[in-house]
């Protein structure tokens, strides 16, 4: 099937690299589209709207594709697109000596990560991951019994 192939060949070693470089923004939006993008294989149907309002990983690995692609992206009516900006995505850095940032690096994170300027408690990257899985179950269950 079309959507194993991109999952394989895309969604999976976009956030494998992603996981690698886990405090990289840049890798944070490819891992974000990558995803956001496999709806694209489900067929006719709005997948997009349904998924948001279905699942809060999908929703926010929505935002941060559309922000950057749009540069700043939201609806304040929608509470599944709330408004984001590229430069609201933020690269935290580990808790570790020279390294710590106060107020935004985690406390016993070694690695650092991404989050969000407005939501520094989140990890972009296991909601990344999360929602990933989220459109495989989706798939899994749009497919006829025995394929």
């Amino acid at each position: 099937m079309e959507i194993d192939r991109y999952f394989e060949q895309i969604v999976d070693p976009t956030i494998a690299d992603f996981e690698a470089n886990p405090t990289s923004v840049r890798h944070t939006f490819l891992a974000a589209v990558a995803v956001f993008h496999a709806i694209d294989y489900l067929g006719a149907g709005n997948h997009r709207k349904k998924f948001r309002e279905t699942d809060p990983d999908f929703a926010l690995v929505d935002r941060i594709a559309h922000a950057f692609k749009h540069v700043h992206t939201g609806h304040p009516a929608d509470p599944n697109l709330q408004p984001l900006s590229a430069e609201d995505v933020i690269s935290r850095p580990p808790a570790v000596w020279d390294r710590a940032v106060w107020d935004l690096s985690s406390w016993d994170d070694a690695t650092g990560g991404i989050t969000l300027d407005g939501d520094r408690q989140l990890d972009v990257l296991s909601r990344i991951q999360r929602a990933a899985e989220f459109i495989r179950l989706q798939i899994k269950a749009d497919r006829p019994t025995g394929s």
